[in-house]
This record gives C-alpha cells, structure tokens and sequence, in this order.
C-alpha cells in the first residue's frame, strides 16, 4: 500500500513540473499543498477572456496544479469539493504562481511568482484579525488606507469589492473607486458596482417561492421555483426592450455551461405596459432563456435601475441582489459548484 500510495502522488506531482516548464505568456497556473486537504476534487472559478470559468482540478494528498487563461488580471477563487472556500489569488497570463496552505486558514505559510497575489495575501495576513472577527469599521479603514496608497495596484480592486462593507458608505465606497485608475480596475469585479452602491444591502427583499408569479407566453402563469435548481436568475431588462449585448452574452454563456445538467434557471421578466406590448417585443424571440412579463414588478421590488439582476439559491434566498451582471453570473457559478 505504501508503494501504491507513493506511485500515486508521483504522478500528478511529474505532471504538475511538465506544466510548469511547458507553460508559456498564454496562460496562468497557481501550484502548491494545501495541508489537512487530503485528495479530492476542487473547483475552481474565475473569469477570463470573457466570460465565467469553472473547472475542477483534483488534488493529491493536498497537493495540486491549476492552470487557466486570462489576458487581463482576474480573481481565481477555489473551494473544496464541499464548497468550502480555501484561497483567492490574482493572476493574469504569464503568472506562475506557487504556495502552501492549511485548510481553513486565509494566511498562507508562503507564496511566490505573482506580485499581485502575493500583495494580496500579505494584505490578508496583516488584516485576518479583523477579518474573521468582523470588525467593520477597522476594515473599512485598512481597505481605505491601502487604496489610498496604492490606487494603481489591482489589489485595490479586489479589497474595495470584496472587503469594503458599503452599507451605509456608499458614497465613500464610490470616492474610493473613483480613486481606483482605470488600469488598476478588474473589470469583472468592478463592472456596475457603482450602480449596486445606490442599492441598500440591508433592503428586505422576499424569499422566492411561490408567491412570486410572471405573466408568460400564451398568459399562462409562471412562479418562480428556486427549489427544483442550483440558482435561479432573475434578470429585470429595460421596459423598452433594448438589449444589452454584454448582459445577454454572459446569459448565453450561462446557459450554455448548464443545458445539460439543469442546475440554473434564467429568466427574463420585463415590465411593459400591458401583456399586448410585451408578446408583441417577444413574438420572434430566439433567445435560449425563458421570458416573461409582470405589471409593476420593478416597483413592487423597489428595483433602483434596469437592467437588474437577482439571483437566489435552492432555497430561495437572495444571495445577489445589483445591476453587476458579472458578480451575478459569478455567485451562480459559484452556487452550482
């Protein structure tokens, strides 16, 4: 059994090192263990090129190799195969990225090969006392502090999406992204958050269930069924049918990843005057997703803008809530690990 054991982790280890030295600027890999992670499936999702990425990559007795595409800097977030986030790191094509980690435990025992993911997890090391305890205003001002400082670094990207508590801030948290250069932003993280700021996260919203009805093709009633997928998508388009090309490419991406195993539903609720106006936009339709109409929707959800996006769970519960299609289609992906 040792002998077997020992063949075992050779071989992905040999595979990992052909990688690593055949690996060119087209793409990006993040190498190391992960202790007390054993062997297992993890997923791993990012978004590069664009559109959503998400793919598994097994590890072998903690040790494992994933290698990805993105041109411009991106967020590869991997989780266990129960869906137990381990680590985030920024990388863009020609990173080559090696660590070591303990499961559950956001500092890492060393990183090298990336100076963006390096940087940000020097950050979350200097910061995790606050982090796991939750001290609001004290990370609120380290995130601050750091942009700052650093408004042409990526990280700061990362940290105002991602540890800037906004509620109540917004108007600090859209100064500090105005402060962020243009070439510091990563798009996927930071495309519509300013729209979402206007947004109260604190806002009641309903469970999505039953109660929650739309107007479909032939006025037969459709409810919504959060129960019956991974994630249910919600998108609130413009009253006058205009569509948005970046949106309904992400959307088709979507569904594409997901037509064969029935984990998401899209669905598309618009809110025209009367039913007759609504068929009429959507009598040649041929897009790959269910659409429907509701009188007064936008107002009965307190929806600031259109387009909007919600997205619930398997249980309805509102687990994204802004007009960022990418953070959108991200916490999907994120719910059908």
């Amino acid at each position: 059994m040792k002998v077997l054991r020992g063949i075992a982790w050779l071989v992905p280890t040999l595979l990992a090192v052909l990688l690593w030295n055949c690996g060119g600027a087209d793409s990006f890999r993040i190498m190391g263990e992960i202790d007390g992670l054993g062997t297992q499936n993890l997923q791993v999702v990012y978004y590069g090129d664009g559109a959503f990425r998400s793919m598994r990559s097994t590890a072998v007795d903690g040790k494992f190799s994933i290698e990805g595409s993105s041109r411009d800097y991106t967020v590869v977030d991997v989780f266990t195969s129960t869906r137990s986030h381990i680590a985030s790191f920024i990388v863009e094509n020609g990173d080559h990225v090696e660590c070591a980690l303990e499961l559950n435990n956001p500092v890492p025992k060393k990183i090298k090969g990336g100076d963006a993911a390096v940087e940000l997890m020097r950050w979350i090391g200097e910061n995790e006392r606050m982090i796991s305890s939750g001290q609001t205003e004290q990370l609120n001002a380290a995130v601050a502090d750091f942009i700052g400082k650093n408004s042409d670094n990526v990280v700061s990207s990362v940290l105002l999406t991602r540890y800037f508590d906004a509620r109540g801030r917004e108007q600090e948290a859209d100064s500090l992204l105005r402060s962020i250069s243009q070439q510091a932003r990563i798009t996927s993280l930071i495309e519509g958050y300013r729209d979402g700021l206007v947004y109260n996260a604190d806002s009641v919203l309903p469970t999505l269930g039953d109660s929650l009805w739309f107007v479909g093709v032939d006025r037969k009633i459709v409810y919504a069924a959060p129960q019956s997928r991974r994630a249910t998508l919600l998108y609130f388009s413009n009253p006058s049918g205009a569509r948005v090309g970046s949106n309904d490419k992400l959307l088709h991406n979507l569904i594409n990843e997901h037509k064969t195993d029935g984990k998401v539903s899209v669905i598309e609720i618009n809110d025209v005057d009367n039913a007759d106006d609504w068929e009429q936009t959507v009598k040649n339709d041929s897009l790959p997703w269910e659409r429907v109409w509701h009188p007064g929707v936008s107002s009965t959800l307190a929806l600031p803008s259109r387009p909007w996006v919600i997205v619930a769970d398997s249980l309805g519960r509102i687990r994204y809530n802004g007009a960022d299609f990418f953070g959108a289609v991200g916490k999907v992906s994120e719910l059908c690990l």
